[in-house]
């Protein structure tokens, strides 16, 4: 019944799901291949230079700025990118919200459940399927990387691998915003109604993490998984995996999903 269910998640959702991962790896290759025709180095780093010390704090660009600026670093800004962020979290959001209150909300969960199907199953098989298809969205992020640095001269080699590590360290963070999104599903009855609020809560998760400056919001900043995403980071350390990221990212996520398992096999569903 899981697989079956997964299936059958899975091809309702693949026109969003290719969708998505290719607008990810348009966006990822169009980074690479204008580089060049901005400028290079110099006109870039100077661009950054100029947005002035909050902004760069937000962007997460100071650091790599002092140290040195080049195309892994600018590469790795896209990201830290509006849209690599909109993307990827939009897409999470509507699948996780999707799991439980959308299936309510089409009156369809009543009959799946007439089955002999147990709810965690069914709710493990949708968060599965989101999942794996968000890993494919974050891919597509990479593959258009991987296809960008083969077609275009950078003037200097640039190593693949923190592109790996970074996609690894999205994938965690978008994991985190679905597992939020799963436990506001298990408690609605509309999709839309729960992709508002995840959606609303990403943003000031955000929001929150570039405000970690200030005394009081300080202390909240810590609570916002975007606190633990740094691409800058990860380009300055050659790679090296954030460990401790990756593992309360994907741990928060893992916890979401037993959270909304509770609150869905406790929830009553009116016909």
């Amino acid at each position: 019944m899981l697989l079956t269910i997964f299936k059958k998640t899975l091809a309702r959702g693949r026109i969003s799901l290719l969708a998505f991962a290719g607008g990810m790896g348009l966006f990822e290759f169009i980074t690479v291949v204008t580089y060049p025709a901005i400028g290079g180095t110099r006109n870039v780093q100077a661009v950054f230079e100029a947005l002035g010390p909050d902004m760069q704090r937000l962007l997460k660009l100071a650091p790599n700025l002092q140290i040195g600026f080049g195309p892994l670093t600018y590469l790795a800004f896209g990201y830290f990118h509006p849209v690599f962020l909109g993307l990827g979290s939009a897409f999470i959001v509507a699948r996780a919200s999707d799991a439980i209150a959308g299936d309510i909300e089409r009156g369809t969960l009543l009959f799946l459940l007439a089955r002999p199907l147990k709810r965690r199953t069914l709710l493990f098989a949708k968060a599965l399927e989101a999942a794996l298809s968000l890993s494919l969205v974050v891919a597509g992020a990479g593959l258009g990387t991987g296809f960008g640095l083969l077609l275009t001269d950078l003037r200097q080699p640039v190593a693949f691998w923190p592109f790996v590590v970074i996609g690894l360290n999205a994938l965690a963070l978008f994991l985190a915003l679905g597992g939020v999104a799963l436990v506001l599903s298990a408690l609605s009855n509309s999709a839309a109604r729960v992709a508002g609020w995840a959606t609303g809560f990403a943003l000031m998760a955000f929001v929150a993490d570039f405000l970690t400056g200030l005394p009081i919001i300080g202390i909240v900043g810590i609570l916002s998984p975007f606190r633990y995403y740094d691409p800058q980071a990860i380009v300055a350390s050659g790679g090296a995996l954030p460990w401790a990221s990756l593992a309360l990212l994907s741990g928060t996520g893992l916890l979401g999903l037993g959270v909304a398992s509770y609150l869905f096999e406790r929830r009553d569903i009116a016909a």
